[in-house]
């Protein structure tokens, strides 16, 4: 009783004023990206500010540290429940569901028996090279015969194939019907990613009427999306009955454990939900951010072509997981880009299921947290030119340890405390080799030489606003 009297005499985080019914929705501009929004709120009111977004209380942390308090307290772990992702996991999942029974059992399987550095490996030599290299033959194609391409697009679709691919290996012989769900789920992930985060009943309880149909359509795509998962999942039982011949994916390997008692098909649906959800429109934005960033530098993409070839050579085999530590520049720009352009600024929003102390200040409990990744990866505090791309931040010293701004507290990509993206082993090594590969047998520019803007599109993912690149061929 005594903990509680003492927290409930805390202040709370300082915060702009508090309208009745709309809260501090003055405060996010409708012409302003939100996670730009929200940074200001921080430079405003320091790294813990409070408001209300309609009806939701929220706090927002700006600072490395506080966010590592925050984000590893049990009481601060849950996901808050917007309609979108709390109807879609259906509690299910790692990435989505609350923090649950079925997440703290599932987390600590997937990290160590699905999502170690060596499985992920042992992933990217049968699935993820074959992809890429084929997404390289179509641009060097698109590039013979003078045409410019849709980057984003182009990368949509190879990175929906490479998950399929990861997820149920490669068949020799697919199924009939393997088209026609590979479509369907295609454009279950396109509905989602073009999903906000929030509808405007989630900070409008009275709105809920209003917004009935919407919440229709998300339990349609819902059970479209299992009964494809399920389609998939089932062809890959069928062919490992008749024993037909395929390369192996994850499914398979999940199917073994189910075997052997040690995981059920909900985990399985639940592990192909996650990475169909995610993967596709996160690797996507971050590799279409790093070939918008490089194009638009021909002195970043100059030296990285020149190591390359010093290395490995334009014509040698193209680059794998363990060049990184022989390719430093490259790395660095692949790094210094996840940092400049964050392609999930705010991560997922948790929220704290009891009353708790931060830094001093009170936090009620069932307030929406925001982890301000955008705040901390542009703060002079923790980085000299924030707002400029600077590779060389990331090369390692002078005595081949990792950069200071590598293993920083201030540098998280994919976030920070007990809800830390999961899967990401699987994006860093599947957004290197895209990157390296890339670079590799390819040269990039901009239409008529000239920069293309670098402007957000705020999203699931946050992506560069669509743009189309050329590319040449570097080697036969």
């Amino acid at each position: 009783m005594s903990q509680v009297s003492s927290i409930s005499s805390l202040p709370l985080p300082p915060g702009p004023f508090r309208f009745p019914v709309v809260g501090s929705m003055h405060k996010l501009s409708p012409f302003q990206p939100i996670h730009i929004a929200v940074s200001r709120l921080g430079a405003s009111y320091g790294d813990v500010s409070f408001c209300y977004l309609g009806s939701i209380p929220t706090v927002t942390v700006t600072h490395p540290e506080i966010m590592q308090e925050v984000f590893t307290k049990t009481e601060t772990a849950d996901r808050y429940p917007y309609a979108v992702f709390s109807r879609l996991s259906k509690a299910e999942g790692l990435i989505y569901s609350g923090y649950n029974s079925n997440w703290k059992n599932l987390s600590p399987f997937a990290e160590q028996r699905m999502w170690s550095y060596e499985d992920v490996l042992s992933l990217g030599e049968r699935h993820f090279a074959p992809e890429i290299d084929n997404t390289i033959r179509i641009i060097g194609e698109l590039a013979e015969s003078g045409q410019q391409f849709d980057v984003h697009d182009l990368l949509m679709d190879s990175v929906y194939r490479l998950t399929l691919r990861t997820l149920f290996g490669e068949p020799e012989q697919p199924p009939a019907d393997y088209p026609e769900i590979t479509k369907k789920l295609r454009g279950h992930i396109d509905w989602f990613n073009g999903a906000a985060f929030a509808k405007i009943s989630d900070f409008f309880p009275m709105m809920k009427m209003v917004t009935g149909g919407t919440i229709r359509e998300i339990i349609k795509q819902r059970d479209l999306r299992d009964e494809m998962i399920s389609r998939f999942v089932e062809s890959v039982v069928q062919r490992r009955k008749a024993n037909l011949p395929a390369e192996p994916g994850l499914v398979d390997i999940m199917l073994e454990k189910e075997e052997a008692g040690e995981i059920g098909r909900e985990t399985i649906h639940a592990v192909c939900m996650d990475l169909l959800g995610a993967v596709p429109s996160g690797v996507a934005a971050t590799v279409s951010w790093y070939l918008l960033i490089v194009a638009n530098r021909t002195e970043v993409q100059n030296k990285i072509h020149q190591e390359i070839d010093q290395t490995i050579g334009s014509d040698g085999l193209a680059p794998t997981s363990s060049d990184r530590s022989r390719l430093p520049y490259t790395f660095s720009s692949v790094a210094e880009s996840a940092r400049y352009r964050s392609v999930a600024p705010m991560a997922i929003p948790h929220r704290s299921t009891a009353e708790t102390e931060v830094a001093g200040y009170r936090i009620p409990a069932m307030s929406q947290l925001i982890c301000s990744i955008y705040s901390v990866h542009h703060d002079e505090r923790f980085w000299d030119k924030p707002n400029e791309f600077v590779p060389d931040r990331f090369l390692p010293q002078a005595d081949g340890s990792p950069s200071k701004a590598l293993t920083s507290l201030a540098y998280m990509p994919y976030g920070i405390g007990v809800r830390k993206c999961t899967g990401e082993n699987f994006a860093v090594i599947v957004s290197w080799l895209y990157s390296a590969r890339f670079l590799h047998r390819l040269k990039f520019s901009t239409p008529n030489g000239l920069p293309l803007c670098e402007d957000e599109v705020f999203g699931l993912s946050v992506r560069p606003k669509p743009y189309k690149l050329s590319a040449a061929r570097r080697s036969s």
